[in-house]
């Protein structure tokens, strides 16, 4: 980190060392050519190592002369095209020549802030970034022809060309907090820079090239493999990996992610010029084929420790900068980009230790920026008349939902996060260490982080609780922050029409949703936050949902899905007199696809429940043959159920909903086959002393979802069915 490069730098003279190496030309060395250009090459990355930290200063300033004459020498085109290693020493010569630029910046931005730092005292100046801005700009300017017509990949040159679009992008950025910053210089330079540089890569086939190799080394491909990574362990530091990719050289997303950060910055310009490239570049097909087959891809690839983590993270800002583009063009076209947000809801779940400044980006400008958001209300085939209303109230509130989600989320990042951009923006002051983390307990934000604000509600009111505190009121504060999630949930899950989107087991969603109800006794009876529960659970019992429901899954942070049931039925029971939205959230466990147990829970020691689960058939949202279907064969259930009914816990008046559904199993299993405990529910169907149970039992037909029972009734006595009536 910075403090041990400090403390080497002074005991050890370091800068003298370097310098020594750096001044001196390779054929004065004692050792091979090649050898000595790569002795040099290392000492310029050691130099621009202290440089990040902000050290060092007086050295580039001292020797600015001998590093200019260096620059002049190597940045001849003709020369460089047979001169391999000449081409990796001039992209380490750019490259500390940005560090540098991003040392007189920072400088300029802490005194126009009048703040301080604990750095010493740097001897850079804006005239040293002014004198070698020419020299590469003119280099880059004048050679980007003939540097598009590398088609492959595997080029030191592209490497040099994307290490000079970054110092043209850094200076640019910087020149912009300068006071004497011109506006209108700065939009003509830009225009220069779209016009020469960017626009003949837009147009290039290298481009094409480059874009189409991208899906074979991306992270996110489940046909990559890891064999291009090998793991160095040093003995001096045992646990310290030093990550060795092959293949980061020959991966385009180098230079696609320099092209793509200094378009951004033309972009920021917004002039209509660019709109028509920009537009065509974001709907490239393999740009296309990229996005579909990121979004039909569960996870990224996961390797050994951490040996892919540099190209994961590669993957992610190369996505990043994407994203911040399309955004732009959804401002200036008017026009939102389904599936660019669709891949900004996915990757904010896939960043890792050391993105925190991207999650920050995405939630403050990208997740909930009403031109980037896909706006389905002029969509008659994405929703139902019904349910615009909801959706519009969605769109004129994300400044709220916005807020709530920052309030929520990125107190898991901000311990973290300046540390984050000051090693991304390359800030000298907020660089400690330019080792990023290690992947350590997996990604900075869960895959349901959408419902996260609700699960940290419910968390409150239960620290509430255990501290012997009564909650019973929920404050409006934290209602309001439960209405925005669910906004945003239902949004979400209305663009996730293939759930390609929300990677988010159905189980574990409606988890989280009853965390609403068990977050305080009148919750749920706010009329916003009934809306979006209803439209929401309306989603969650389409067949395609229930369809893949399984009971059986594991749910973060619930031991047991049987255990939250249980205290869902005891909180319904405390606080709901049988509410419709409630009691309809209790039914869904309650299908014939969840275990046995989960189906007993409320015929055996919560049968008290029945008497105020008055829920009509007609509001039912679940289908009822999902109650129904297939039918019940477990004789245990069976007696449960008639017992319920036997002992008047269970009526067609008192809840008619599960009436019908024992109605159904008790007829059936009775008139189906053959079974050994027929006479078992035979005797207590004749034992019943409900005549009106008995009746329906007997001449019941099949369920009828729109009929008042719930369930049709033969008008004659089937001559199968004579045996119970005689028995009766």
């Amino acid at each position: 980190g910075r403090n041990m490069s400090a403390q080497i730098l002074e005991k050890c003279n370091l800068s003298t060392v370097l310098m020594r190496y750096i001044v001196a030309d390779p054929s004065e060395f004692v050792l091979s050519t090649e050898l000595s250009v790569q002795l040099k090459i290392e000492a310029i990355r050691t130099l621009t190592v202290c440089l990040r930290y902000g050290l060092a200063t007086h050295v580039f300033s001292e020797h600015f002369s001998v590093f200019v004459e260096q620059l002049k020498h190597l940045l001849v085109f003709d020369t460089l095209q047979h001169n391999p290693s000449s081409v990796v020493l001039l992209t380490t010569l750019v490259n500390m020549l940005i560090a540098v630029v991003h040392v007189v910046g920072s400088d300029t931005q802490l005194t126009q802030n009048n703040r301080s730092t604990h750095l010493p005292g740097s001897d850079l100046c804006w005239s040293h970034v002014t004198g070698v801005r020419p020299m590469i700009m003119n280099f880059t300017r004048d050679n980007i022809t003939p540097v598009l017509h590398i088609t492959h990949t595997n080029n030191r040159m592209l490497n040099l060309f994307a290490s000079c679009f970054n110092f043209i992008w850094t200076v640019n950025e910087h020149q912009q907090n300068r006071p004497d910053h011109n506006p209108i210089g700065a939009m003509e330079t830009v225009e220069n820079i779209f016009s020469e540089i960017l626009s003949p890569i837009l147009s290039s086939e290298l481009l094409n090239v480059q874009l189409k190799s991208q899906w074979l080394y991306s992270m996110y491909n489940p046909c990559n493999s890891c064999t291009h990574c090998q793991t160095e362990h040093l003995s001096s530091l045992p646990t310290y990996h030093s990550l060795h990719i092959h293949n980061i050289s020959v991966s385009p997303v180098n230079f696609l992610s320099c092209v793509l950060r200094l378009l951004h910055h033309c972009l920021r310009f917004r002039s209509p010029l660019f709109l028509a490239p920009v537009r065509e570049l974001l709907s490239h097909p393999s740009l296309t084929q990229y996005k579909e087959s990121l979004m039909s891809t569960p996870a990224p690839l996961s390797c050994e420790g951490d040996m892919c983590l540099g190209l994961r993270r590669t993957d992610n800002n190369l996505l990043y900068w994407l994203l911040r583009i399309s955004r732009w063009s959804c401002e200036m076209a008017s026009e939102s980009e389904t599936d660019y947000y669709s891949v900004s809801v996915r990757l904010l779940s896939h960043l890792v230790a050391g993105d925190e400044h991207i999650v920050n980006d995405l939630l403050l400008n990208l997740l909930f920026h009403s031109s980037f958001v896909p706006n389905l209300c002029d969509d008659v085939n994405s929703v139902e008349g019904q349910e615009c209303k909801p959706l519009k109230e969605v769109y004129s509130n994300f400044a709220g939902i916005r807020g709530v989600f920052l309030k929520y989320l990125q107190p898991m990042i901000n311990d973290r996060l300046r540390k984050s951009r000051g090693r991304d923006h390359n800030i000298p002051s907020e660089t400690e260490t330019l080792i990023l983390p290690p992947l350590v307990g997996g990604t900075l934000m869960t895959v349901d982080y959408m419902f996260q604000p609700l699960v940290n509600i419910y968390d409150q009111t239960n620290i509430v609780l255990s501290n012997g505190r009564a909650m019973e009121i929920l404050p409006v504060e934290l209602q309001t922050d439960i209405l925005h999630t669910l906004r945003w949930i239902y949004l979400l899950e209305i663009i996730d029409k293939n759930n390609k989107i929300i990677r988010v087991p159905h189980l574990v969603k409606i988890s989280r949703l009853m965390c609403v109800f068990l977050s305080g006794s009148d919750v749920f009876m706010n009329e916003s936050v009934r809306v979006y529960l209803e439209v929401i659970l309306k989603l969650y019992s389409q067949r395609g949902y229930t369809d893949h429901l399984d009971f059986n899954s594991p749910v973060p942070g619930v031991v047991c899905f049987h255990d939250l049931y249980i205290a869902f039925l005891e909180h319904f029971k405390a606080v709901s007199f049988g509410d419709r939205i409630f009691s309809n959230f209790v039914m869904l466990p309650l299908q014939r696809s969840s275990s046995q147990t989960l189906q007993q829970t409320v015929w055996t020691d919560h049968v008290s429940v029945l008497r105020i689960l008055n829920l009509p058939i007609q509001q039912l949202i679940v289908p009822l043959e999902k109650l129904t279907d297939p039918p019940q064969g477990n004789i245990e259930v069976l007696v449960n159920q008639l017992a319920a009914i036997s002992q008047g816990y269970l009526t067609r008046h008192w809840c008619p909903v599960l009436y019908t559904v024992a109605i159904s199993n008790i007829s059936r299993f009775l008139f189906t086959g053959e079974h050994q405990h027929k006479i078992k529910i035979t005797d207590s169907v004749r034992n019943m002393a409900c005549k009106e149970a008995r009746q329906h039992i007997l001449l019941f037909n099949n369920v009828q979802p729109q009929t008042e029972l719930g369930f049709s009734l033969y008008d004659q006595l089937p001559p199968d069915r004579q045996w119970l009536s005689n028995a009766l």
